[in-house]
């Protein structure tokens, strides 16, 4: 066997070995991602019939003279067409993973058979109740559009 050929014979060796290790850790990383994502997602979907009603509230940070930071909360109610247009968002919102932020808005859903479900809102990221983020699928300034009106 000669010089060049003992070359190819080595390094397509190593080529093969590169794919199968690196299908390996491919297979490895997307079983552990679905694992962590069944762990922690914590989606659950609305029903427009089975909501009484849900109240948005605003978050503001205000730096005050003695540098102490104030948060206000004004609160809207929110009127059919707005619950079902939140309502279709959330249902159809898709995964993100763990963000941490503080919300600008805070939405809370009171359902008919008494219990209440929040949501935490920064832009189009919406958390429920740890800090895995759900997207909204279109995006359309949806809690914006809803302050400017009231």
């Amino acid at each position: 066997m000669n010089q060049k050929s003992k070359f190819k014979s080595n390094s397509f060796r190593f080529l093969k070995w590169s794919v199968v290790i690196g299908m390996i850790l491919c297979l490895i990383i997307y079983f552990s991602n679905k694992r962590i994502k069944s762990e922690y997602c914590d989606f659950k979907k609305l029903d427009n019939d089975s909501i009484e009603q849900i109240i948005l509230f605003k978050h503001e940070l205000k730096q005050l003279d003695n540098g102490v930071c104030h948060i206000r909360k004004d609160s809207v109610i929110l009127t059919s067409l707005q619950i079902r247009r939140f309502v279709w968002q959330w249902n159809n919102s898709y995964p993100v993973g763990p963000h941490i932020y503080r919300p600008l808005y805070t939405l809370t859903v009171k359902i008919k058979n008494g219990t209440m479900r929040n949501f935490r809102i920064m832009g189009s990221t919406v958390k429920e109740n740890s800090d895995w983020s759900y997207k909204f699928l279109f995006y359309n300034s949806l809690f914006e559009s809803i302050w400017k009106k009231e």
